[in-house]
């Protein structure tokens, strides 16, 4: 009796064969080609898409910021924001604790949540003009409620106007003509014979 089992064996084996002789075996340089086109699409469309995202996100940014300025002021109120609780935490520490402070202080004048009071960049150069551990004791505020019903808070002191001196106009200094220098020329000096006086004292010195 003829095992079919190993028949089966040896067919399977010869196409195998046949495969591998239709499809030759590609080198590495051929088999990593097109590994390294497709990582370099990927590339490209990850570039395109990181492009496309920061131009929509500026878009986002300046549409939101031109809806804030657009808003109109329903309430406005100048008042003192007490900070000198910034003091009990550690000097490191005191310019942030200052901040919560006023927020908590804006929140509880105009009634509304902590997360809806906006903070104007001056306040915050005008807690570290002195550095972060000195930040002051009272500050000067001006609390406005916007239609969307968040509060904007912004510095009560006048803000100073930069007095842009102009220079003086400095005369320009003219050219000074150098007059040519004339070449003296030193004259012999003609020996004059001794007089008979000086004859006599010459004799006197001897």
């Amino acid at each position: 009796m003829v095992d079919t089992g190993k028949i089966d064996e040896k067919k399977q084996m010869q196409e195998q064969l046949k495969q591998v002789q239709s499809n030759p075996v590609k080198t590495g340089s051929e088999a990593e080609a097109p590994k390294d086109q497709t990582k370099k699409e990927d590339s490209k469309q990850g570039e395109v898409q990181t492009t496309k995202s920061s131009e929509a996100s500026k878009e986002q940014v300046k549409e939101q910021s031109e809806q804030k300025k657009e808003l109109k002021v329903l309430n406005q109120r100048v008042t003192s924001a007490p900070l000198q609780d910034s003091y009990k935490i550690s000097r490191s520490h005191r310019a942030r604790m200052a901040i919560s402070l006023l927020r908590e202080f804006v929140a509880k004048q105009a009634k509304t949540n902590i997360n809806m009071v906006r903070i104007a960049p001056a306040i915050s150069e005008l807690i570290n003009v002195r550095g972060s551990r000195n930040p002051p004791k009272k500050l000067k505020i001006v609390i406005k409620k916007l239609e969307d019903q968040s509060v904007l808070v912004e510095s009560g002191l006048p803000q100073k106007k930069k007095v842009v001196r102009e220079k003086p106009a400095v005369a320009k200094k003219k050219p000074v003509e150098k007059k040519p220098v004339e070449k003296t020329v030193a004259k012999p000096v003609k020996s004059v014979a001794p007089t008979s006086t000086e004859k006599q004292a010459s004799k006197v010195k001897k």
